[in-house]
């Protein structure tokens, strides 16, 4: 086993230590982002098995083996494809729902979510770093992607750290922005394989050929961009029609909000909150045991029904 093939089998058990470290904290917080983040490096894991297998088969493989499992590899990635489009559907479907999801343990999880920044990086710079001295351009692309990978973090872990200080709109928002670097690594997969069965002969190495400098600063500011539309468009929301919704700027009331589509500023500068003045509520005491003037003991329980008028 060479360099290059050593390199990208510790990259490989790097990767699947970063996912379920990913979709640990995913699962103990509640965070779309870092949901969406594991996805995300499921398919920098798929990229990197796919040049893994093609160098193996490379060094140890006839031609016609070779051959028959690219095209397997091909088919494969397809089908993955699909599995990532249909990943970024769900995803980006939980993060514009109205729903509002505090996060728990914030603090462990955003050092977690560090931890996974970190790991990003180092894989990234070491399959750029051994790619240049061996010459393997399809491990330099794959450098990148991680570099794609960590640039999503690094997104998300801004989520996280938001919630602290009051912004858990920007967990929603990590959460779109890894939904599109996802899309597109899923858009990239599929083009690049239909590609490769349809003309074999035009694909001499397994994967991206066109990452590089110019296209992280692009990917950097489409996401900038996404991030951006993302964090006015949740300004958004909606009044059932038996609530009414209190505007507050910077904490202050500023006005009432009858039922409809809405449009706020968004989070931190204005924040709503629905309020149920359809519903009766009702507050009980409980049974509790009393003694009258007469020193007789009496049980009574103290039920109050009410509706709010003024939200």
């Amino acid at each position: 086993m060479g360099r290059k093939e050593k390199t990208i089998l510790v990259t490989i058990i790097a990767n699947i230590i970063l996912i379920i470290l990913r979709f640990f904290l995913a699962d103990i917080s509640g965070s779309i982002g870092l949901a969406a983040n594991a996805y995300h490096s499921f398919t920098d894991l798929f990229v990197t098995s796919v040049v893994f297998a093609g160098l193996m088969i490379a060094r140890f493989c006839g031609e016609k083996a070779r051959n028959i499992s690219r095209k397997m590899e091909h088919i494969l990635a397809i089908f993955v494809s699909i599995f990532i489009f249909y990943m970024g559907i769900e995803i980006l479907s939980d993060a514009l729902s109205g729903e509002q999801t505090e996060l728990k343990y914030v603090p462990f999880v955003a050092a977690g979510a560090f931890v996974g920044v970190v790991i990003n990086y180092f894989m990234a710079r070491y399959k750029i770093y051994v790619g240049e001295q061996t010459g393997s351009e399809s491990l330099k692309a794959d450098g990148y992607h991680s570099k794609m990978d960590m640039y999503c973090g690094i997104a998300v872990l801004v989520g996280v750290v938001g919630s602290l200080f009051g912004m858990p709109d920007l967990d929603k928002l990590a959460a779109i922005v890894a939904m599109v670097l996802l899309m597109i690594s899923g858009y990239e997969i599929l083009t690049e394989n239909i590609r490769a069965l349809m003309h074999p002969d035009a694909v001499e190495e397994h994967g991206h050929h066109n990452h590089g400098f110019h296209e992280n600063k692009k990917m950097a500011a489409g996401m900038c961009a996404v991030m951006l539309i993302s964090y006015l468009l949740s300004g958004i929301y909606t009044i059932k029609l038996d609530e009414e919704g209190v505007v507050r700027r910077f904490g202050r009331i500023t006005r009432d909000v009858s039922p409809g589509i809405h449009y706020r500023l968004p989070s931190p500068i204005e924040e709503v909150s629905i309020v149920n003045t359809g519903e009766v509520q009702r507050v009980e005491t409980g049974v509790q045991e009393l003694l009258t003037g007469d020193t007789n003991l009496v049980n009574i329980n103290l039920s109050v029904h009410y509706r709010i008028m003024n939200p």
